[in-house]
């Protein structure tokens, strides 16, 4: 009997054996195939890297057809299994499946993990491992220690300053809707240490786990602790003595928890003033609170680019371009701002 079923692995986990649903009375076994399909579908989104799995199974299937083996190692001993993998290891390294550019440790070391994962999806053993065991064997911890220690030195990148930064929120009078946004938004970013996916607007093509917050996230108080309507009038919330940002679901806090700031003197460059005229912003086209922070416009969010483009300019602006590669994390490296705002 055919595998009729269309899980994310439909073109790549192999038909199961004439005998999987054999004891399933025939009546039933559209259902157990339903069933079956709406499990696979669940797995499917349990990551965002499938595209990738699925592509490095790709070029390990093609390696072992030219090898005249089965992708699947059903016919192969132990020993035969991990000494194919070695060898497509070692043919990874060469970057012929990329650029042709040898790669590091780091991208053999993905490419053999996601064969073994489609191997155990599809019900066979891991071969990079001894049956129990959670570490690599020998040989594969060896060859990735080998391929390590050959790798060149990483290039140490240049940390943002905080200069940088508050150059950078200085566009927040920019003519451009969007620039205005980033330059808030950089600003934001940086006091409450935001990932550039918590607050800009994937790609169309990208799949990402990660939240975006919302104007409704954002919390503004007066200096005897009410709250501020998020709704009120800029001059209102420009006027609070505080901002709370509340974490749902992001990756750099427990959910649930906040992130408090004090307003700083700076117009520009301060944990409160930035995400006030940006919510005030959001809101005042009439949309609803649950609105992500990358909106700009009806039909234009920030994306990650228009981020990268503002803070590169302000790094060349403060003489930092000339020093290297720019770090693309908005972390503060200078406690000076930061304590004015205490």
């Amino acid at each position: 009997m055919p595998n009729n079923i269309s899980h994310p692995f439909q073109h790549v986990v192999p038909p199961a054996p004439e005998t999987a649903l054999a004891q399933c009375p025939a009546a039933f076994r559209p259902l157990v195939e339903r069933d079956l399909d709406a499990a696979w579908a669940a797995i499917g989104t349990a990551t965002v890297d499938d595209d990738v799995q699925r592509t490095g199974w790709n070029n390990w299937a093609a390696y072992a057809r030219q090898c005249g083996v089965d992708p699947w190692l059903r016919e192969q001993s132990k020993v035969e299994k991990q000494s194919y993998l070695l060898a497509f290891a070692a043919r990874v390294r060469t970057g012929i499946f990329g650029r042709a550019v040898q790669v590091g440790h780091q991208s053999v070391k993905k490419a053999l993990r996601h064969v073994a994962q489609t191997l155990v999806m599809a019900g066979f053993d891991d071969p990079r491992r001894s049956h129990g065991t959670n570490e690599l064997d020998l040989p594969f911890r060896h060859l990735l220690a080998s391929y390590k220690t050959q790798d060149p030195a990483p290039k140490p990148q240049v940390a943002l300053p905080a200069s940088t930064i508050e150059h950078a929120s200085a566009y927040y009078q920019s003519p451009s809707a969007t620039t205005r946004a980033a330059a808030d938004l950089t600003t934001t970013a940086f006091f409450y240490l935001l990932r550039v996916g918590e607050y800009t607007m994937p790609k169309s093509t990208v799949r990402t786990r990660t939240v975006q917050f919302r104007a409704q996230d954002v919390t503004f108080r007066r200096a005897d602790g009410t709250i501020i309507p998020r709704s009120a009038p800029l001059a209102q919330l420009l006027q609070a003595a505080s901002a709370t940002l509340w974490l749902d679901n992001q990756k750099n806090g427990q959910r649930g928890a906040t992130i408090y700031h004090k307003a700083c003197t700076s117009i520009a460059f301060c944990p409160v003033k930035a995400p006030a005229r940006h919510v005030a912003s959001i809101l005042s086209f009439g949309v609803a609170k649950s609105t992500p922070l990358s909106f700009v416009q009806p039909g234009v969010h920030v994306q990650a680019r228009d981020i990268t483009h503002l803070v590169k300019f302000a790094a060349g602006a403060t003489n930092l371009g000339a020093q290297g590669p720019i770090s693309h994390a908005l972390a503060p490296t200078l406690s000076v701002p930061r304590a004015q705002c205490l």
